[in-house]
């Protein structure tokens, strides 16, 4: 049963089979070296953070590697320290119908979705332990609900799509929309840049079975392929270096 479990990927399943084989009080021990083996296997994990049952939504590593940002269930956002997972930021910052975020290229901002809203934040001061607070740079507001964004590895820029498969690309520093809006006609799920900035990759949603992933040339604009395939319900996409 633990086998089945850790080839399932339910790692917390694979804890509640050995869990219940440690002794208590007076018991015999009787744990084998399978036992321990399939104990190491599944906690190689170097640290732990306990939400106190509070499941989590998203979660997302700086560029930079120094900082994490963790989205929970209940609307929380917290940034916390890559190396000591301590918290950075204020705890009180809530984002009541986020969907999406993304940091960008060298970490000093990371872009949330709040509903109809894009709000980036300066996390720069927090790598710098200037301050426990996560101060908000602007929003920009839209007419319509934001369902993914995805930060430019190349240049500031933002890319974010709207539930009717708008994608519109933004300056985070003034908010400024920026020349090139693409329109995909279907609502797309999740976006992702490629390495070298020159191609977007969208995860929309089709109305026939399956879902699809469009890929995007960013200098002409034009939908250059179209894949297929096993990829129903997918829920996330990110290219290969």
């Amino acid at each position: 049963l633990v086998q089945l479990a850790y080839d399932d990927g339910t790692i917390g399943r694979v804890h509640e089979l050995l869990n219940r084989h440690i002794p208590i009080a007076d018991e015999k021990e009787r744990r084998s070296f399978e036992w321990y083996y399939w104990w190491r296997v599944s906690h190689l994990e170097q640290a732990s953070i306990d939400q106190k049952g509070t499941p989590f939504f998203d979660l997302l590593v700086s560029p930079g590697q120094t900082l994490f940002a963790v989205h929970s269930w209940h609307a929380r956002l917290e940034i916390r320290d890559a190396v000591t997972l301590q918290q950075s930021a204020d705890p009180d910052v809530k984002i009541e119908f986020g969907l999406d975020m993304a940091f960008s290229r060298d970490g000093s901002i990371l872009a949330t979705i709040d509903e109809k809203k894009i709000r980036c934040w300066d996390t720069d001061e927090l790598k710098l332990r200037e301050t426990k607070n996560l101060t908000e740079l602007r929003t920009i507001e839209r007419p319509t609900t934001i369902s993914a964004i995805s930060f430019s590895p190349t240049e500031s820029r933002l890319a974010t799509a709207e539930e009717g498969g708008q994608i519109t690309f933004w300056d985070p520093q003034d908010g400024s929309a920026v020349e090139g809006s693409l329109d995909c006609d279907i609502p797309i799920l999740k976006l992702a840049y490629s390495p070298d900035g020159t191609r977007l990759a969208a995860l929309a949603s089709s109305n026939e079975r399956d879902d699809v992933i469009l890929i995007y040339d960013l200098a002409s604009g034009d939908l250059k392929q179209t894949l297929k395939g096993r990829i129903r319900t997918a829920t996330d996409l990110a290219w290969s270096r």
